[in-house]
């Protein structure tokens, strides 16, 4: 149980259960907590209501305020600066940005010398955070960093900054606790928050009629990334692949008896090619146009086989409806729905928090520039349309881990200016860039990063993937053992251990006793 409010004791470990408590008489402790992307306001947002299973005696929480969304602001924290005013990424990116964001910086500045926090709690974000960090060690005030920047890929010299500034380094990934600990951080993994969320309850026939969808249809997942400068760069690439693989295929056995959460499901079936054309099949015969005149999908799996086909599933291996689809599509002579291939599949293209409605807008002209025609829809719900996509099309970040946890099958693409891209190639340090592989420690999704990220790749992988077979039976199999790597020992739903969050929260509110005293005395005139 958390003590009351004392200064003189010690912070117990968090390895035992901290149940939420009163702390002692009318201390309203205030807490500086700082997020400046969509990840990491998520796990604000989360934050904040833990730490307000922390009332005094009087039922009064804890005061936090700082940088975040609109997650955040509807936890209780007070913005002072709104995250998706300063979250710009890249190095050519960021120039043009610079005067605004150094104006939302100093504004923080001076908050933070007028309301002189007990502590600070920085999520991710190094390159405001770093900056911050230096401030409240100027005064005076210990920093919690949750979510580390990703030195350990690239600019690892920045450990110092940490060293400096940093008091306690709590870390999401495993590898990342023994990292900080050999270079003199006081580090602790304290589990994955997303790892500890349960599947989405939202039903697929839910999504479908909230967003005009069709339940029956195969899903694939566009996420393009956080931020308006990441969508600019991704999302047009995706969305041609969207149209090659429209075009391209020819699905028609919409069958809805497929793997729950993840539409109608596909086999390979080498060997068979259909005397007339069957509405339920995606050719992965080599490039060219069929007698139809439809473009072929080529795929080194299918090369093995030319007359390689997909097809939707038998009753075999798919819900009961399935025999009665199947039969109905082969006695369909005319073929009509196979003309109108687009209809085959839907993209859901999610849509963070943090960008404004501007933003937003400007992501809707996108889709209508680079997307006419084509059936997408803009979602809410990035976990959601994961968990009921067939599989997806991922921009580097927080996105591919949810994909991971949520174990659908994904591709991880990302693209930035070429002078970003050229400094940054001399900077990383490690083998992959998807996060899924680093904690597997081997190529688990594939990666299509700067002059690999076109449409034709995206298609040949998502080629791959689509159907029911060795390729997405392994990833997939892969992908459940990253899920179990990124569940906490103390995890939800494991005993009565805490969540992630719940841990760092305790870790917050013990760190906050030690401080409070110390920021009394300092706040005094």
């Amino acid at each position: 149980m958390p003590s009351s409010f004392d200064s003189t004791r010690k912070p117990n470990t968090h390895t035992q259960r901290d149940a939420p408590s009163r702390y002692d008489g009318c201390i309203v402790p205030s807490i500086f907590i700082s997020a400046g992307e969509a990840s990491g306001e998520f796990y604000g947002a989360q934050l904040a209501a833990a730490l307000a299973q922390y009332p005094n005696s009087k039922g009064e929480r804890a005061e936090l305020w700082g940088m975040g969304g609109p997650h955040m602001a509807a936890a209780g924290v007070d913005c002072i600066v709104r995250a998706e005013d300063v979250a710009v990424m890249g190095f050519t990116e960021i120039v043009g940005h610079l005067p605004h964001i150094y104006r939302e910086f100093l504004k923080l500045k001076r908050a933070i010398r007028v309301r002189r926090p007990a502590l600070a709690v920085l999520i991710d974000f190094p390159e405001v955070h770093f900056r911050l960090a230096r401030e409240f060690h100027r005064l005076g005030i210990p920093v919690i960093y949750f979510v580390s920047p990703q030195l350990w890929a690239w600019k690892p010299r920045r450990i110092r900054l940490v060293r400096k500034y940093v008091k306690r380094m709590l870390v999401i990934f495993p590898f990342e606790e023994q990292f900080y600990r050999d270079r003199g951080v006081a580090a602790e993994f304290v589990g994955h928050p997303l790892a500890d969320l349960p599947p989405p309850a939202v039903s697929r026939e839910q999504i479908a009629a909230e967003n005009g969808l069709d339940p029956d249809k195969i899903w694939i997942g566009l996420l393009p990334g956080s931020r308006l400068k990441e969508i600019e760069a991704n999302l047009p690439e995706m969305l041609k692949a969207a149209r090659a693989i429209s075009v391209s295929s020819q699905i028609a056995c919409e069958d809805p008896g497929g793997p729950p959460g993840r539409g109608p499901a596909l086999t390979v079936v080498p060997g068979q090619r259909p005397k007339r054309a069957c509405p339920g099949l995606l050719s992965l015969a080599p490039p060219g146009r069929d007698q139809q005149g439809f473009v072929n999908v080529y795929d080194p799996v299918g090369a093995e086989w030319p007359e390689a086909q997909l097809q939707a599933p038998t009753s075999r291996n798919a819900g009961p409806s399935t025999s009665s689809a199947m039969a109905d599509s082969v006695q369909d002579d005319s073929f009509a729905s196979r003309t109108d291939s687009a209809a085959r599949f839907e993209f859901l293209i999610p849509l963070a928090p943090t960008l404004d409605a501007t933003q937003r807008q400007a992501v809707l002209k996108m889709t209508e520039v680079h997307g006419r025609g084509l059936p997408l829809r803009l979602v809410d719900d990035a976990r959601a349309a994961l968990f009921h996509a067939r599989a997806s099309v991922t921009a580097s970040g927080t996105a591919t881990v949810e994909a991971a946890l949520l174990g659908n099958p994904f591709i991880v693409v990302y693209r930035v200016s070429p002078l970003t891209y050229a400094i940054a190639k001399r900077l990383v340090k490690v083998p992959h860039v998807a996060m899924a592989n680093l904690i597997a420690g081997k190529r688990v999704v594939p990666e299509l990063i700067q002059h690999d990220f076109t449409a034709a790749n995206i298609v040949q992988h998502l080629s791959r993937l689509l159907p029911d077979g060795p390729v997405r039976e392994s990833m997939m199999m892969e992908l459940g053992a990253i899920r179990e790597a990124l569940h906490s020992l103390r995890s939800s739903g494991r005993g009565n251990n805490p969540s992630a969050i719940e841990t760092v929260a305790a870790i917050i509110m013990k760190e906050t006793e030690v401080a409070y005293p110390a920021a009394q005395q300092a706040a005094k005139p």
